[in-house]
């Protein structure tokens, strides 16, 4: 019997009564004798999770200077605070080197199943054709939010139209 002084670790998974039960006030984390546990719920464990699905050009002035937006979308759980930081970068098409040409952050709270939209303007320096880079974003790219997945952050990249 197992009612008159029950605590959490006086009964097995399985129904069954240890012959020498733990201590559950002993037990890091459970000193809570005649009450049981936490049952978890799905939103113990929701996060938020950013993704960035597209980048694009708002304005472009060939070779002198671009506008890039970018869509920062909330796919988890719990919205996510302002302040988000948002890196940009150009990939050089002909040898693949990669360099951050900016950050930004989003303004406002991302809700679950909701987006925001960031802008980032780049001016090309001197001799830079806008044809020989691709563009594209990471959200969160300092990882200061704890998202359920980090390993989405990146948005497909895209060239510039050429310019004549």
């Amino acid at each position: 019997w197992n009612q008159h002084a029950y605590y959490v670790t006086n009964v097995n998974e399985n129904g069954s009564i240890p012959k020498n039960p733990q201590k559950n006030w002993e037990i890091p984390g459970l000193n809570n004798f005649r009450q049981n546990t936490k049952i978890l719920t799905q939103i113990d464990y929701a996060a938020p999770d950013l993704i960035t699905p597209f980048v694009d050009e708002k304005s472009h002035n060939c070779n002198v200077s671009v506008t890039l937006t970018a869509r920062i979308s909330n796919i988890g759980q719990l919205e996510v605070r302002p302040g988000v930081q948002v890196s940009f970068y150009k990939k050089s098409i002909a040898d693949g080197t990669i360099a951050e040409i900016g950050t930004a952050k989003t303004k406002k709270v991302i809700k679950p199943q909701r987006y925001e939209i960031v802008e980032f303007a780049y001016t090309f320096a001197s001799g830079e054709k806008s044809k020989d880079f691709l563009f594209y974003a990471l959200t969160d790219s300092d990882n200061k939010v704890n998202e359920c997945r980090e390993d989405n952050n990146e948005s497909p990249s895209i060239n510039l139209p050429a310019c004549p």
